[in-house]
């Protein structure tokens, strides 16, 4: 008996407060079944929600997880980086010591004499110009890597920005998720 005087305020509560939004229709034969369809309806759509959250957040974590192989990689290119800058400084150490080499073998050339140091002058201007053209080479392509170390740091950033969006997304589809359940199992209390 109390709990049918309980469920006629509840009914009584929802019918005025339908009505004075407009949702039901005034007539009293049709308050009942009204409320019951929107019931149903609240009921489908609170269901839908949530189905829909947790598809987002399905979602979300593939997304995370791709920033986290981004990440993975751009780490891997800025290690790649690192290593070859380390390796043209060498082969730029090595060019300005064969340098040295060629201008003391020049120098040995012009101490010789011109008919017998002649060869040595010749061999060590060539090697000269092309160690220069080498060492040029290797600095533009070192100032090139640091340029693409920069650019990798600028990625890094961003895809951290995007781990960032995508975990606050992640949390607030949990929210909603959450939300949606409780709504529904108010919903099927109501009913």
């Amino acid at each position: 008996m109390a709990r049918s005087k309980t469920s006629r305020r509840l009914l009584g509560l929802v019918q005025r407060t339908a009505k004075a939004a407009g949702a039901v229709p005034s007539r009293p034969h049709l308050d009942g079944a009204a409320l019951w369809t929107l019931q149903d309806n609240a009921l489908l759509r609170t269901r839908e929600a949530s189905e829909a959250s947790q598809r987002i957040a399905s979602n979300l974590a593939k997304q995370r997880a791709s920033a986290d192989v981004l990440a993975d990689r751009a780490h891997a290119v800025a290690a790649h980086a690192q290593e070859l800058s380390g390796g043209l400084t060498r082969i730029t150490d090595a060019l300005e010591r064969l340098s040295l080499v060629a201008l003391n073998v020049g120098l040995e050339g012009a101490r010789l004499g011109e008919t017998t140091g002649r060869p040595l002058l010749l061999v060590s201007e060539e090697v000269r110009t092309h160690v220069n053209r080498g060492t040029s080479s290797a600095r533009e392509l070192t100032a090139t890597l640091g340029d693409i170390g920069a650019d990798v740091s600028k990625l890094h950033g961003t895809i951290e920005q995007a781990r960032q969006a995508t975990s606050e997304a992640s949390q607030e589809a949990a929210r909603v998720a959450g939300s949606t359940a409780e709504a529904e199992r108010a919903l099927i209390e109501l009913g």
